[in-house]
């Protein structure tokens, strides 16, 4: 159920004696399981407050300078002191770093001129002009002549040196380090606008010897140290995380907050190792407050994490709410394999998306990887089933659709039949308009179902909200949705019958076969085929769509009349709106999903389009074989071109366009999102914490 519902874990009350109080808000921090509820005494409260406040900003100074240095050593094991008097103990550690945060900020000051870049790496190309011992700051500041260096790449010397030539200052180049070409330039001031202008679009680095010097080593040995310094602050922040959550009796201290009930074995051993038996802990079920003040326990598992990031942007689960991470891992691909549907497209996403997995070194990039290697498997998939292969007009392509699918392929765009009609030189309009409506219906019929899902669970959300008005409006969607759905399989079924006529999908040119029953038609007229009755199925789908529409606006209507607390000209106005939004919904939410169609014949008609442009550039006349298209090299970068193009911007489209049919259309039905991460304390690797009695 962890991965359906959400669940916060327990209220945990920790009882110890007043005087352990420091020793137990220890053991929570080494824990690492326990999440503060930030509700403890005022007083404490606000003094553990206001002294995380000053912490933050003397760690903030630090992370800025481990910034401009740019790497650092993992800090060594180090010991943090504290005292019952927690506020002498945290300021003295505050002065104590903010005096060394000083004087590396003093000391490093004399490197910012003329840097480029973290400073390790500046300081390593400024060693190799450790031989100049000239002022070049001073140079740079004469009154009528000054002079600079500069460190171009080898590429751009050549360029760099023509403009030098053109601006009429002296430059001379020499090599110090590889792959630059070092120019120590003479210049009259009035140049020096220009020639910085010049320098940096040729990628140059001013080079400008520090006041201070230091080596590489030195640096990192300081970026050590203030990684140790970060480290300390980062435990008492915890320390003090936990300590703003404890209410003070004359006797005892209680900590306040959550633990998962996994973590409870794990709590007692730590409070057991430093207490010795002294507390109490006290786990139970947390009633009474509203859901979004509460944790939630959320631990996607990582072959669902790229759905994880997606749905976080969301918001997370509020206790108690469907999490929806499944059902997005199932119908976010499949959405998108629609929009996307193209083998050899989904085969470079896979591709690109399997060495983001392999090579990246940041997490997010490899969040993507996994999502691409998803989504391109279902690229594949309904590429396969459109018969399309790096477009709809490739040998492969046509393998795919003469020799599996023998000219019929299950999910195939209308730019086919295009393509055919060019080179047989038939009329295929009846076989255009069988697939696009075909595309359209797949389109909304899945649009149908995904509603009348996200309607049903938001029914179910609403039975636990104990509140009717809301109830009845939730109720009266999902009934006036799952009548859409039944228009659409009802009209399926009911079109089998006109199969002997091949026309199931041309029934379908005007209205859906239901629709015309619901409005009392008895028939359907199909181009190129005639009138064809109804048969009595469609009247039955009729009757049922109609009474849960009919039903589900009633109950809109109705809802605001009953349980509204406005007076009731206010009431009517309300009832009478929202019958109308819900009409709007209804239209709305399903025509929306239009856009797989869409985006699915953007995609054929562009690579079509692009073949077009290769034949042309091929000097080939059309029709003719697409091995002749593409056996001309300019044929060929053309149609490549227009490949690589066609990948990244219908990719981006169509991911774009499955995230608004999942946030708008589908979540707003059931899930709100405004869960509290469970996020227990934990302290930074390798820092002790130890209390001592001294203030």
């Amino acid at each position: 159920m962890g991965l359906l519902i959400a669940r916060t874990p327990p209220q945990t009350l920790v009882v110890v004696p007043r005087s352990r109080m420091l020793e137990a808000a220890k053991a929570l921090a080494e824990c690492g399981c326990f999440h503060p509820s930030g509700e403890g005494d005022e007083r404490l409260r606000n003094l553990a407050r206001r002294l995380r406040g000053e912490i933050e900003v003397l760690a903030q100074r630090i992370r800025t300078l481990l910034e401009r240095i740019g790497e650092a050593p993992p800090p060594p094991r180090t010991v943090v002191e504290v005292s019952p008097n927690i506020a002498a103990a945290t300021s003295s550690v505050l002065v104590g770093i903010s005096k060394f945060v000083e004087d590396i900020e003093a000391s490093l000051a004399g490197l910012v001129e003329g840097r480029v870049g973290p400073l390790a790496a500046y300081i390593e190309v400024i060693e190799k002009y450790s031989f100049i011992d000239a002022d070049l700051a001073a140079l740079a500041q004469g009154k009528y002549v000054r002079a600079l260096l500069y460190r171009v790449p080898v590429d751009k010397a050549a360029g760099f040196e023509e403009e030098l030539q053109a601006l009429g200052v002296y430059a001379v180049g020499f090599n110090v380090e590889e792959g630059y070409v070092t120019y120590a330039i003479v210049y009259p001031p009035e140049a020096e606008n220009t020639l910085t202008r010049e320098a940096a679009e040729a990628g140059a680095m001013l080079i400008m010897l520090p006041r201070v010097k230091l080596t590489k080593e030195q640096l990192r040995e300081i970026a050590a140290k203030l990684e140790e310094a970060l480290a300390r602050l980062e435990a008492l922040a915890a320390l003090l995380r936990i300590i703003e959550s404890a209410y003070l009796t004359r006797t005892f201290a209680i900590f306040v907050g959550y633990v998962s009930e996994d973590a409870l074995p794990r709590l007692t051993e730590s409070l057991n190792r430093v207490l010795g038996g002294r507390f109490t802990v006290y786990a139970r079920p947390m009633r009474g407050r509203l859901p979004e003040e509460l944790p939630v326990v959320y631990r996607p598992p990582k072959l669902l994490r790229p759905f994880a990031e997606l749905l976080s942007m969301y918001g997370l689960p509020a206790p108690g709410e469907f999490i929806p991470l499944l059902l997005m891992a199932i119908t976010f691909p499949i959405i998108f394999g629609l929009m996307f549907p193209d083998a050899g497209h989904g085969l470079v996403l896979l591709l690109f998306g399997l060495y983001l997995l392999k090579k990246s070194r940041s997490e997010g990039w490899k969040t993507i990887g996994q999502l691409l290697v998803y989504v391109s498997i279902a690229a594949i998939v309904f590429g396969i089933l459109a018969a399309e292969f790096f477009g709809p007009v490739t040998p492969v392509a046509e393998w795919l659709d003469q020799s599996l699918w023998h000219g019929h392929p299950p999910y195939a765009s209308p730019v086919h039949e295009i393509y055919k009609a060019q080179a047989l030189g038939e009329n295929v309009g009846n076989a255009v308009r069988i697939l696009t409506f075909r595309s359209l219906f797949v389109s909304l019929a899945l649009g149908a179902v995904l509603l009348a899902l996200a309607s049903w669970l938001g029914v179910w959300r609403a039975t636990k909200e104990r509140d009717p008005e809301h109830f009845l409006h939730t109720l009266a969607v999902a009934l006036a949705f799952t009548g859409v759905l039944v228009i659409f399989v009802g009209s399926y079924i009911v079109a089998g019958v006109f199969d002997k006529y091949h026309a199931r999908y041309l029934s379908l040119d005007t209205t859906l076969p239901v629709i015309t029953a619901m409005f009392g038609g008895t028939s359907v007229k199909v181009a190129g085929v005639g009138t064809i009755p109804l048969p009595s199925s469609a009247f039955l789908y009729a009757n049922i769509a109609k009474a849960l529409i009919v039903l589900g606006l009633l109950l809109d209507l109705i809802a605001p009349l009953i349980y509204g607390h406005e007076s009731m000209g206010q009431r009517l106005i309300l009832a009478f709106v929202g019958v109308f939004d819900l009409v709007l919904v209804l239209l709305s939410n399903t025509l929306s999903f239009v856009r797989i169609m869409g985006l699915m014949l953007a995609h054929s008609g562009l690579m079509y389009g692009f073949y077009v442009i290769a034949a042309k550039a091929a000097g080939v006349t059309l029709p003719a074989q697409p091995s002749a298209v593409l056996s001309s090299p300019a044929g060929l970068i053309v149609y490549i071109i227009g490949n690589i193009f066609v990948i990244g911007f219908e990719a981006f489209i169509a991911n774009i366009h499955t995230l608004r049919l999942h946030f708008y259309e589908m979540f707003t039905k059931f899930y709100e999102g405004r869960g509290r991460r469970y996020m227990p304390v934990k302290l930074p690797p390798n820092v002790e914490i130890r209390v001592v009695q001294r203030a």
